[in-house]
């Protein structure tokens, strides 16, 4: 799937994973600054390691990635499409990422760590396919 600019959520043992395998360097306040490694795996912005709007570490990604559902919240209709609320992660093939990555999802429009991500889905009967990534 093909995200820009979403953010994920990291544990404190992947953060210091990404240092010891220069995907980024050692936290220096709230950020480690990313290195051409961890661009390299799609990262595209600096580790947010303390922030005080949101609990856990974070940054964001861009690229093609594959994605897995790990639960689905909701799904209703609404106007000929499928809006599915979802757990999503991303998959990022390096051994300090052994599971996806969580997607955060928007709530009053800030990106939040229990919000769920929303998709819409068109088709019709038992043939529905992926639209958009809506939020």
């Amino acid at each position: 799937m093909n995200l820009s600019g979403e953010q994920v959520t990291l544990t404190n043992e992947q953060v210091q994973c990404g240092v010891k395998n220069d995907l980024w360097d050692p936290p220096n306040g709230n950020l480690a600054r990313l290195t051409q490694k961890g661009r390299d795996l799609k990262f595209s912005d600096d580790i947010r390691v303390t922030d005080p709007e949101v609990n856990t570490p974070y940054t964001q990604v861009n690229g093609a990635f594959p994605v897995q559902v790990s639960d689905v919240l909701k799904v209703r209709d609404q106007s000929g499409a499928k809006i599915a609320e979802v757990k999503l992660g991303v998959v990022i093939g390096h051994e300090c990422f052994s599971k996806p990555l969580p997607v955060m999802g928007i709530y009053k429009g800030k990106f939040a760590t229990d919000a769920p991500v929303v998709f819409s889905f068109k088709g019709s009967d038992k043939e529905w396919s992926l639209d958009k990534l809506m939020h």
